[in-house]
Order: structure tokens, then C-alpha cells, then sequence
């Protein structure tokens, strides 16, 4: 792959000689080895796994601090903009792999090559700016793994103390499930991990939907909710929301290892539809019923029936 940069930009003066011929003449995805590939349901799994995690679980806390109107009106225009960007994105890794011949990219080469196709007095900014990304995508990364093993602690906590008047530090129960997120990181090919992202998409669905009939059980009035709130409380939503919905940087990986790569966007579109549909129903009914909802609404359903 370095090679292959290389020589992109070594022609990077010529591209705009070459551009329509390398278009019609040349297929990325027909040089790509076909080991270790993934069908397009593995995609979406890994994709719908990603996506609706524990952030689902802060909506209804992020609905009583923006109101129910302000919260659902931005809550689509995040997913409108998500949806195209990500789309965006993969679409123009498609289009400069054919362009420039190269196999594939991922997120920090793509964002190379598009300053190398780009103006002249922009080129120099590549490299720097591929080096940005790999941070960026780090910080996310890391972020991301630290609040879902605080989650995943502090709700076993929540069990356990209930159940055995057993009263332990969380940074206990960080250390006990700490082999297990090891494992879970050494795996080195998507495709072995589709069983684990099945099993973890089911036993999700299972306690979203019984989330979900705790919000309908005697349904109470919506009047006492608050359709408006702080407009300084927006930030926190938008923020959330994104957090919550976001998986671009499991895309570019997940398209070089998939069968049909040109499925992709398609299936972009699908699940950020049904999950931004699934957050802003989960968020609104969890609210409706927890008015003053905890940051986690599973902390306002009743311990004594689990």
C-alpha cells in the first residue's frame, strides 16, 4: 500500500489527463483477495452492532433536558446528516481507489488522496492531515471502549450490590471483565467476529424491548412533559445523539473486506434510518415514562423484577 502511494503521488501531476480513463478501465474491488471476505448481512450486523450499543440507553435522560419537540426535530437532522456524510465518504473512497488504481483505503488514506487529487497549494497538507485523522480516530476509539466498560461495570454493580449486599469499588468489576474486552480486541478479522456481534445484536433487542414495555405499562399523560427546554441544553443533545448513532470509522474497514462493496451506501441508508427511528421512539417513550429519568434510564427500572 505504501508503494501504491507513492506512485499516486509521483502521477498526481497527470490526474487530470487520466481521470476518465482509469474510471472505465479499472475495478478496485476485482484485485482485492477474496479471503477472509464478509457477505453484506455480516456488514449490516457489524454495522447495526456498532451503532445501537449503550448510548440508546441516554436518550430518555437527553429528552428531559432539551424537551420532546426540540429533541425529535433534532434528532432527524442529525441522522439526515450523518447518513449523507457517511455515504459521502464512502462513495469518494470508491471513486479515488478507481481513480488513482489503488486496492482500497482507509479512513486516513482517503483523506491523503483526496488533498492529493485536490488543489495544488493544498497537497502538501496530506500527509499532515492523514496523521490528524489516525488521532482523531484513536481519541474516538478510545473514548468509546472507556464508556462502554464503565457501563457495562456500573450496571453488573448495580446487580450485584442489590442482590448479594456485596459492595465493591467499580474499578473491581473494570478488572473482572478486563480479560474479556483483551479477547474480544485481539480478534483480527471482522469476519470472526459476526458471531459475537449476532449474540450481542439479539440480547440487545431482547432489552430494548423489555425496556420498552416497562415505558408502555400504564401509559401516562403526555401533558406534564416539556416540549421545549434550554436552548443551551442542544449542544448536549446533538452531542449525545451523535455519539450514540455514530459508526464511521468501522465503514472504509468494513468495505474492504466485504463481498459487494458497492452495497455499502445502501445499507448505510438502512440502518441509520431504523436506528435514528428506534433512538428517537426509545428516547421519547423512556422520557414519558421517567420524567425525571436517571443518565441511564435502566437505573429507573424496578431492580426487584429482574
Amino acid at each position: 500500500m505504501a508503494e501504491k502511494m507513492l506512485k499516486t503521488k509521483e502521477n498526481v501531476e497527470r490526474i487530470d489527463e487520466s481521470l476518465s480513463e482509469n474510471v472505465q478501465t479499472y475495478d478496485s474491488f476485482s484485485t482485492q483477495q477474496d479471503e477472509l471476505k464478509i457477505s453484506d448481512f455480516s456488514a449490516f450486523i457489524h454495522i447495526m452492532k456498532v451503532s445501537v450499543t449503550a448510548g440508546i440507553l441516554f436518550m430518555p435522560n437527553t429528552f428531559r433536558k432539551t424537551g420532546y419537540v426540540m429533541s425529535v426535530i433534532c434528532g432527524l437532522l442529525i441522522g439526515v446528516i450523518y447518513m449523507h456524510n457517511s455515504v459521502i465518504l464512502v462513495q469518494c473512497s470508491q471513486i479515488l481507489c478507481r481513480h488513482h488504481r489503488l486496492p482500497n483505503l482507509d479512513l486516513a488514506q482517503t483523506v491523503e488522496v483526496s488533498f492529493l487529487t485536490g488543489p495544488e497549494n493544498t497537497r502538501w497538507c496530506a500527509r499532515g492531515f492523514a496523521i490528524f485523522t489516525n488521532i482523531i480516530i484513536c481519541f474516538i476509539q478510545y473514548s468509546e471502549v472507556v464508556i462502554y466498560i464503565l457501563y457495562v461495570a456500573s450496571s453488573f454493580q448495580q446487580v450485584i450490590e442489590y442482590y448479594g449486599n456485596i459492595v465493591m469499588n467499580i474499578r473491581i468489576y473494570v478488572l473482572i471483565f478486563f480479560p474479556i474486552y483483551c479477547c474480544l480486541i485481539l480478534v483480527p478479522n471482522f469476519k470472526y467476529l459476526v458471531p459475537f456481534s449476532i449474540f450481542g445484536t439479539i440480547f440487545f433487542i431482547v432489552g430494548i424491548t423489555i425496556s420498552l414495555i416497562y415505558f408502555l405499562e400504564d401509559f401516562p399523560s403526555l401533558k406534564r412533559l416539556d416540549a421545549f427546554t434550554n436552548v443551551r441544553s442542544v449542544p448536549i443533545f446533538l452531542t449525545i445523539f451523535l455519539y450514540a448513532l455514530h459508526n464511521i470509522t468501522i465503514l472504509l474497514p468494513l468495505e474492504n473486506i466485504m463481498h459487494n462493496p458497492t452495497n455499502l451506501p445502501r445499507l448505510i441508508i438502512i440502518s441509520t434510518l431504523f436506528n435514528t427511528i428506534i433512538y428517537i421512539i426509545f428516547g421519547f417513550l423512556g422520557y414519558n415514562k421517567y420524567k425525571n429519568t436517571c443518565d441511564t434510564v435502566i437505573k429507573n427500572l424496578p431492580l426487584d423484577e429482574v
